[in-house]
């Protein structure tokens, strides 16, 4: 799914701008399919945490005010103060990673990279912390 929705969006911003297939977009593709694969296998992992905790629908109300409320961060970072006074808050946001803290430098998409994986294995333990202690069957 990932892959599909990266390569329709990067046909579609080729096809309607003067922007060349060259190596540079190339990386932005990759760096942006695997930022968005472990964005998404993140919320994943969060999802069927506070699935077992919270049950099925309140699992996806959770989620999906945390999400709308890290993308209204994400989107209006110049508008909101705290994110002005602390820029540290920026860089932890999950989905200004997949969005907008990396694309200055490949150094900032390495450390985004980075970011998710120990996102994932911090999650993935504490996931197993909760299901150790859960009576799942």
């Amino acid at each position: 799914y990932n892959l599909l929705f990266i390569g329709i969006t990067f046909g579609l911003c080729v096809w309607r701008s003067d922007q060349r297939l060259d190596a540079v977009a190339v990386k932005i593709v990759i760096l942006t399919y695997i930022l968005a694969t472990l964005f998404t296998f993140w919320t994943t992992l969060l999802i069927n945490l506070t699935a077992i905790l919270a049950g099925a629908a309140m699992s996806f109300v959770i989620n999906y005010v945390v999400l709308s409320l890290l993308s209204l961060f994400a989107v209006g970072f110049e508008t909101i103060s705290i994110v002005n006074k602390f820029p540290l808050l920026l860089k932890l946001n999950p989905v200004a990673n997949v969005t907008i803290n990396w694309k200055c430098d490949m150094e900032s998409a390495a450390l985004s990279v980075m970011y998710f994986v120990v996102l994932c294995v911090l999650t993935c333990m504490g996931g197993s912390m909760v299901i150790a202690h859960k009576d799942i069957v």
